[in-house]
Parts: structure tokens; sequence; C-alpha cells
């Protein structure tokens, strides 16, 4: 069984805003419009150094059923606290 690591909205807004404290090379804009009701998966991650993942983050499907990622940079403890679910 796999885990998939997932943010909901207000973790979404919480380390963007952490993002954008610390400098980092990905943030966001726009998550206001988000669904709070919605879990966004984690698809992809690159770790850019020993502090810092890059983490490539679905946010909705387009007409021709892809994924709309976005790319966020966060703290690997924070990564490593991110919630996740089976599948």
């Amino acid at each position: 069984m796999n885990r998939v690591k997932y943010l909901t909205k207000d973790l979404l807004i919480k380390l963007n805003a952490k993002a954008l404290r610390g400098k980092l090379n990905r943030s966001l804009q726009g998550l206001e419009d988000l669904d709070p009701g919605n879990k966004y998966p984690v698809t992809e991650t690159f770790v850019c150094d020993d502090r810092i993942i890059r983490c490539w983050i679905a946010l909705l499907a387009n007409e021709a059923g892809k994924d709309l990622a976005v790319q966020l940079d966060m703290d690997m403890k924070d990564y490593h606290e991110l919630p996740a679910v089976n599948i």
C-alpha cells in the first residue's frame, strides 16, 4: 500500500507564508480561491539541499483530465509532518 502526502488549503496558506518569509525559490499566489474541503496531493518531490524540498502539488484537473500542479519549496521537517493517506 502506498501513502500519499497531501495539503489542505490551510496548510498550503501556512507553508506558503513560511516560504515567502524564508525567501525560498518557489511560492504560490491565489490560494484564497481553493476549496477548503479538498486534499491537495503532493505528486512529486525534489530535494534541493539538506534543508529544503521542492514539492509539486496537484490543485485541480483540467478538461483533458490532466492535473495542474504548482511548486512549493518547504522545510524538510514540514514536509515530513504533512498528513498522508493510503491508496
